[in-house]
Formats: structure tokens, C-alpha cells, sequence
């Protein structure tokens, strides 16, 4: 009886339930965030296993709809809950191979035991420290890049690798920070404990001035791109509505009385077409001559 509870406690959380969901089962993310909307904890691992029907509590209150899903997820409960193997471990710790650069850092682990169940992923994650750097260098990186300090210096753990591989390099590190990574190894039992380490700033290559710019300017310019592609996208097809629309208002009329802003756009248009050395792809000659010019 006191293992059993020792099993079942491992579970609590309401969070841990929804990541042994998605990490451990292996099942889609929406139903793992199924389990989280009806908090779910490991309290509830036995009632859910008992019946896997329509009328079970894993469809009825939890919402799971396939067959298979909901078998499996009681086949997993109850591993879980009968001291059934135990979640992998992690025997050597998280690091570095070569030395740490000024923008990335090449990180190993060893292969988890999976104590009889296969280990079939790996999470690696990190986050950066605050209170690592000096009051100059930290009003130095604010002044060039605002946004990315707020979002560097969150404080929360952020997701940099999943999938099965025992190293990582890691390509998106930001001058001057420091930051701590930890990784941890999944099988169908559950998550092993996090192996951890941290690298100051001062165990990283200096940095020269096109990876110090470098690093700062990629993301805006990149994020600058992406806004700039979507306001675009949202233009043309604006400028697309509002021409069909004008065509249709036209509908019936001689072609000397259409609207004078369809007219005024039709030639535009029909003068790109002519002149563009693409336009026999884009828009045939019988095509084109339903455009008044």
C-alpha cells in the first residue's frame, strides 16, 4: 500500500500530468491540454483507468473521443500506478564539449537508463540569469536591443531541443548573457530528474564586433521582415476586394461609363502586365482583353 502511494504521488500535479501526457504517453498535445482543463492530478489515475468506454470517465468528464487513445492512456495509468519500471536516469552530467563561443555553445549528455522501458526523448532547456552582468554592459544592451533583453531575461525556462540525440548546439546565445541549461530524458513511465549547468559570461570566447552586432541585429531585422511580408499581404488582398468589388458594381455598363477609380486601376494594372516579362504566365492575351485599357 505505501508503494502505491509513493507512485501515486509522484503525480500531483496537474501540470506534471499534462507533460507525462504528452512526453510520456506520447499523445497529442490536445489532449494532454484536455487533462489540464479538467485538473487532472495523479489522484485521479485510478478512476480514469477503471473504464475506458463511451460511458468511462476518461470520455465523459476528460473528453478523450478514440477508442485507442483512451487504452492507452489507461494502460499507462496503470504502469504508473503499479510501480511498473520507473523513469530513466540520467548517470553523467550535462556539458560543454570545447569552449563555450560568443553566440553558441555545443552541449552533450549521457544516454539515460530507462530502467527496462526505452528512453525515446530528450528536452533540453534554458534560461538566462539576471543578475549576472555588470550595470554597464546591462544599460549597453538595453540601449541596442530592448526588446530582445525583455525577452531574454524572462526568467523562465524555455524549450531550445526535443527529440532523441545526446548533443546540441546551441546557435542563438546573446553577448553578455549568462545563461543555464538543463536536460532531461522521457520514456513511458515518466521524466527523469533535470541535469543542470551554467555558463557565466566569462567562460564564453569574447566576442568580436560583427557576432556583437550580429547577434542583436538578426532577430529585429528577421522580425522587421516577417511584419513587413504580412502588412503586404494584407494589402494586396485589400487592393484584390476592393477591385472585384468595383467590377461588380460595373457589372452591365458600357465600358466608357465604368467607375473612374476602376479605370484608373485597370490601366495600371494592364500596364504592369504588359510590360512585366512574366505576364504570359501570370495572365494570357484572351484573359487580358476583358480589361478595358
Amino acid at each position: 500500500m505505501r508503494h502505491y502511494w509513493t507512485k501515486l504521488g509522484s503525480l500531483l500535479s496537474v501540470a506534471e500530468v499534462g507533460e507525462w501526457v504528452e512526453h510520456a504517453v506520447q499523445l497529442p498535445r490536445d489532449v494532454a491540454r484536455l487533462f489540464l482543463d479538467s485538473s487532472v492530478s495523479g489522484y485521479d489515475f485510478a478512476e480514469l483507468a477503471r473504464d475506458t468506454s463511451e460511458s468511462g470517465a476518461l470520455r465523459k468528464e476528460v473528453g478523450v473521443r478514440t477508442q485507442r487513445q483512451r487504452n492507452t492512456l489507461a494502460r499507462a495509468m496503470r504502469m504508473r500506478l503499479t510501480g511498473v519500471g520507473r523513469p530513466p536516469n540520467i548517470s553523467a552530467p550535462l556539458v560543454a564539449l570545447g569552449t563555450p563561443k560568443c553566440t553558441s555553445v555545443h552541449l552533450a549528455w549521457a544516454v539515460a537508463d530507462g530502467g527496462g522501458f526505452p528512453t525515446h526523448k530528450y528536452r533540453l532547456e534554458r534560461h538566462t540569469r539576471t543578475n549576472s552582468q555588470s550595470t554597464g554592459t546591462q544599460d549597453l544592451l538595453q540601449r541596442t536591443g530592448p526588446i530582445l533583453w525583455a525577452n531574454a531575461h524572462d526568467g523562465q525556462w524555455s524549450l531550445v531541443a526535443d527529440g532523441y540525440f545526446h548533443d546540441f548546439i546551441d546557435e542563438h546565445l546573446l553577448p553578455g548573457i549568462s545563461y543555464d541549461y538543463r536536460v532531461a530524458a522521457w520514456n513511458a513511465i515518466g521524466r527523469s530528474a533535470f541535469e543542470t549547468v551554467h555558463f557565466p559570461t566569462d567562460t564564453r570566447s569574447p566576442c568580436n564586433m560583427l557576432e556583437y552586432l550580429g547577434a542583436w541585429a538578426i532577430l529585429p531585422i528577421g522580425r522587421f521582415t516577417s511584419c513587413s511580408l504580412i502588412v503586404v499581404q494584407y494589402a494586396f488582398t485589400a487592393f484584390v476586394l476592393f477591385f472585384a468589388v468595383l467590377r461588380i458594381l460595373d457589372h452591365g455598363v458600357r465600358s466608357d461609363a465604368y467607375h473612374p477609380v476602376f479605370l484608373t486601376l485597370s490601366r495600371l494594372y494592364n500596364a504592369f502586365l504588359c510590360r512585366a516579362p512574366f505576364v504570359g504566365f501570370i495572365m494570357p492575351d484572351h484573359v487580358m482583353m476583358h480589361f478595358p485599357i
